[in-house]
């Protein structure tokens, strides 16, 4: 008996209705042509130069149990898990960034072994927010993790990395703001500052509006040389070769903001030593939503996309 070959094919009267396209869930997206090649040379690209820096690979689950996940992540980020049930009646979730389960990984599995760790991770995450310029529901992150290192000298090496990967990608004309959330927080803990007006002033700082700080400034009755350290967290920003963290150090009111300051600058000496310092401002306005994190923050941007590609 010879072997048999099916083909199927559908046949449509020609005066009938073109069918509708299925669609897809609001805030996911087909990739095919070139947009998908782009995507899978990206992040070979990067994986390569992982690992090159000597970091090595995790590939987490998509999903896990529910209340894994919402205990490392903030009151805003357990909002928008995914969550579903399985047959077993187990709350689950998908992953909303891939740090959490990489972070469950190194502490659970990986607990035994010598610090400082080194992981590398891409894929896609997945979290129930209205979609934006640069956020859809399901998007893809490609990142790094250091664990069990701390100082200015891991500051540098992610920061470094950062820097390394965006040049690797061809992004022309990327810049990084960096900051130091120790400075804000030295600054509201001299001030004494209640929390509305706190949250006053970190609304203020991210939409870089000196009218609204100026007139926080005035509501709390702020005088030199409080005043003069609250309104120059806007403008003394830049490279640091024109003198920023300097002059932020005379600025500084307490312990808290005077080593924030010496922080930024060993990191900034670092980021020479990689040849990398010319990509980075000294940027201390960047505080919203970081309430409880005290260390060095920073975001890159570049021309053709107007939100931050790295943080």
């Amino acid at each position: 008996m010879s072997p048999t070959v099916i083909l199927q094919s559908e046949i449509h009267n020609p005066k009938s209705k073109i069918p509708t396209p299925p669609a897809v869930p609001r805030g996911v997206a087909d990739f095919f042509g070139g947009a998908a090649i782009a995507r899978r040379q990206a992040e070979a690209l990067l994986r390569d130069l992982a690992r090159r820096w000597a970091y090595v690979e995790v590939i987490p689950p998509t999903f896990e149990y529910a209340e894994t996940l919402a205990a490392e992540a903030g009151a805003q980020l357990a909002e928008e898990l995914y969550r579903f049930l399985d047959r077993d009646g187990r709350t689950l979730a998908l992953r909303p960034d891939l740090t959490i389960p990489t972070a469950r990984l190194a502490g659970s599995k990986l607990y035994d072994q010598p610090l400082p760790q080194r992981f590398f991770y891409a894929g896609p995450a997945f979290r129930y927010e209205e979609p934006r310029a640069g956020r859809q529901r399901e998007f893809w992150q490609a990142g790094i993790e250091l664990i069990g290192a701390g100082g200015p000298d891991a500051d540098a090496e992610v920061l470094a990395f950062a820097a390394q990967a965006l040049d690797r990608l061809d992004l022309d004309g990327f810049r990084f703001t960096l900051g130091h959330l120790g400075y804000f927080h030295g600054l509201v803990q001299h001030l004494g500052l209640a929390p509305d007006h706190v949250q006053a002033m970190q609304s203020a700082l991210d939409r870089k509006s000196s009218d609204d700080l100026a007139a926080l400034v005035a509501e709390i009755g702020l005088r030199d040389p409080d005043r003069e350290a609250a309104l120059d967290l806007l403008h003394l920003s830049g490279a640091d070769g024109a003198g920023v963290l300097g002059r932020l150090k005379t600025h500084a009111r307490n312990q808290m903001m005077v080593e924030a300051v010496e922080r930024l600058e060993a990191v900034v000496q670092r980021l020479d030593q990689y040849g990398v310092s010319h990509h980075f401002d000294i940027d201390l306005a960047d505080v919203r939503g970081m309430d409880y994190y005290t260390g060095i923050t920073f975001k890159a941007y570049t021309a053709q996309i107007g939100f931050s590609i790295v943080n």
